[in-house]
């Protein structure tokens, strides 16, 4: 695990932000032991701060917000490294669909963190960086929680290590439901998710929210493409099959053409390096998640190079908990939006603009800082099912040259 990676020419490069700043802060860290003493700049986003004295960034419980302070704390660590803040400016990414298209040719289906992520950019060109390390591929590779041992375990029949590792787990804080939610996940059938709450909602919400941001081939007759709803037969390939989905998902291609197109900056994701996938793919999941801590193998390597309290750190990075502001200031723009979505006739057919209209209509009045901004249901109904449905509208439209 002591990677120690050869920078390519003398540009200068920095690390950029990855959620729950695990793998961020790990990269930095691998970066700066071959920077031969020169500053890396450790670009990170932080939230919109309020208007108001005292005025604070909602967050689930058991997230972070702002992991300004945990980057920072990692850059003290290095004289090498300088931590560089970028501060969010609570803008609506509507005005960004439009350089969406120009530049990614696709939609971007999370643009409320677009909005971030071009402001470092912005940051980067700005003192000269030309080189942009990431870490998508970070949570399939370096810093695998190693959750589906559960379910390989429950396959193979090693109940006495099952029983064992889901009482760690329990010790941990771990509720007996996510335990077996993990544990039997790859058995069920899409429709058996479909009845379970909070724990598994990202996979019981699929039904929910396609028609308002399609994803599926929905013409009679044929199957699902939606493979990551499908239970995976084998458990003990779970593993791979993650990988495997990480790698398929998305073609993080289209977005590294187009920051490159328009910042002239050059994405590069040391944890997607194929020799590092198939390590990783070889090392046995049990180290990952050893004595029931997940990321446990992550955790070990980085021990002596990582501050410990981020070492030790169990909640995750929670981006954009500043997504609901800018948009609460365009609702105007997002009915004009649905309006010329309604006139397209691709987007009218794939996208339910009248369930959208709705959304915007009963859009909440919360203060900026309320909690409730982040109750699943909100999250669900506006965060993902609105935005996305407006994000693949406008795609539809202008790609059908549609006014």
């Amino acid at each position: 695990m002591r990677a120690e990676p050869r920078p390519r020419g003398r540009s200068p490069v920095a690390p950029a932000p990855r959620r729950g700043g695990r793998t961020s802060v790990r990269r930095a860290r691998q970066r700066q032991r071959c920077r031969h003493g020169r500053p890396d700049d450790g670009v990170r986003a932080a939230p919109c701060l309020h208007r108001g004295a005292g005025a604070r960034r909602p967050a689930p419980a058991g997230a972070i917000a702002d992991e300004g302070p945990i980057a920072a704390r990692v850059a003290a660590m290095h004289a090498n490294i300088v931590h560089v803040r970028v501060q969010g400016d609570g803008r609506s990414p509507l005005p960004l669909l439009d350089r969406h298209f120009d530049l990614y040719q696709r939609p971007v289906m999370n643009p409320c963190n677009a909005i971030w992520a071009e402001t470092i950019n912005d940051a980067a060109r700005s003192r000269g960086v030309s080189v942009l390390l990431t870490g998508q591929l970070g949570n399939f590779t370096l810093s695998h929680d190693g959750i589906p041992h559960l379910a390989q375990l429950l396959g193979a029949g090693r109940l006495v290590a099952l029983a064992r590792l889901a009482r760690q787990l329990r010790t941990r804080g771990w509720r007996r439901r996510r335990i077996g939610a993990a544990m039997l996940g790859p058995f069920l059938s899409p429709a058996a998710w479909s009845l379970a709450d909070r724990p598994v909602r990202p996979l019981a919400r699929a039904a929910q929210l396609q028609r308002a941001a399609p994803g599926r081939d929905r013409r009679p007759g044929r199957p699902c493409r939606d493979d990551r709803h499908r239970s995976v037969l084998s458990p003990m390939a779970r593993r791979a099959g993650d990988a495997a989905l990480g790698l398929d998902r998305v073609d993080m291609g289209s977005y590294n053409k187009g920051t490159l197109a328009g910042w002239g900056i050059d994405l590069r994701d040391p944890t997607a390096d194929r020799r590092l996938i198939e390590w990783a793919l070889s090392v046995p999941d049990e180290q990952y998640i050893l004595g029931g801590e997940p990321r446990s193998l992550a955790r070990r390597a980085f021990a002596d190079r990582l501050p410990p309290e981020l070492v030790g750190e169990q909640r995750r990075g929670y981006q954009a908990a500043d997504w609901h502001i800018g948009v609460s200031g365009a609702l105007g723009e997002m009915v004009a939006e649905l309006d010329g979505i309604e006139r397209c006739r691709p987007g009218e057919a794939l996208v339910d603009v009248a369930q959208l209209r709705a959304l915007v209509r009963d859009w909440p009045d919360f203060a900026a800082d309320d909690p409730r901004w982040n109750q699943p249901a909100i999250v669900d109904r506006y965060r993902s099912m609105l935005l996305r449905g407006v994000a693949a509208g406008h795609f539809l439209r202008r790609a059908a040259r549609t006014n």
